[in-house]
């Protein structure tokens, strides 16, 4: 279930009720966050989101040398209690300009293996998992106080976990709650460890994303971000980035459980 909670868990924020910062304990305020996931977890049944991912390489002083974009429509249903997600890619963009759909459903199939290589953890992936994991001895908990200024309009509770091993399915986190309501304003992380590949070593990883209110009870995604930097064969330097934005939210709409009987789908052009 970890695998498969998008936009749910990762992609929802949290709603629940303000203590004092002086009453504030790490365990009160992870109970707070987690409680009021669940109550939204429980609110939830199907989501929907158009959504603008852009993929980008840069050189050193952050110059766009190259830069890709993707429309696209995410869908998350519960099915027996569990979080199934579909995208539906629309459109592949090069530099501004559109490309056809072999070109599209090719960029789509490589995403797909980079997927699997990864063992199937994407942005489905739970945020929260190192706060559940508190008493399992594999995090690090330490309430950092509040904001001095506002977080995406907002002063924040700050909580940051961290890894005790150097291990690549670990991620220390930096977590931005409300205070006025345990809602997930903002996520800094990034992995324990950096894997590096035969032609290819990772030296930074770091993604953020960012959260906004739905209504009074649910907060949605706002949007993502990731930016990177490696060393390609040669020596050769390589910067990168993304972001993923989330527009015209449908939450409940009762979507159809056939639409997940796959993950991933190209539209027709």
């Amino acid at each position: 279930m970890r695998k498969v909670l998008l936009l749910i868990i990762v992609l929802l924020g949290f709603s629940g009720g303000a203590q004092a910062e002086e009453k504030m304990t790490v365990g009160s305020l992870i109970d707070s966050v987690l409680a009021a996931r669940q109550r939204q977890l429980d609110a939830v049944s199907d989501m929907t989101f158009d959504a603008i991912f852009y993929e980008r390489r840069t050189d050193k002083e952050g110059n766009i040398t190259e830069e890709k974009r993707y429309d696209k429509k995410i869908y998350v249903k519960k099915i027996d209690d569990t979080f199934h997600i579909h995208q539906k890619y629309i459109a592949l963009y090069l530099d501004g300009v559109r490309q056809d759909r072999e070109a599209l459903v090719a960029e789509v199939d490589k995403k797909q293996e980079e997927r699997a290589k990864r063992g199937g953890r994407d942005f489905t992936y739970d945020l929260t998992i190192p706060l559940q994991m508190l008493y399992t001895g594999m995090y690090d908990v330490s309430y950092k106080g509040m904001t001095k200024e506002k977080v995406d309009g907002y002063i924040c509770y700050m909580l940051r976990a961290d890894a005790r091993e150097d291990n690549d399915t670990l991620i220390n986190c930096l977590y931005y709650v409300d205070t006025a309501g345990f809602n997930l304003v903002k996520v800094d992380f990034s992995p324990a460890h950096l894997t590096n590949k035969l032609m290819f070593k990772l030296k930074e990883l770091n993604m953020t994303i960012h959260y906004k209110p739905y209504n009074t009870d649910i907060w949605i995604p706002d949007h993502f971000e990731l930016q990177g930097r490696g060393k390609a064969a040669f020596f050769i330097g390589v910067y990168f980035q993304s972001e993923e934005t989330y527009t015209n939210p449908v939450i409940n709409s009762g979507l159809d459980d056939a639409l997940f009987e796959e993950r991933i789908s190209v539209e027709e052009i």
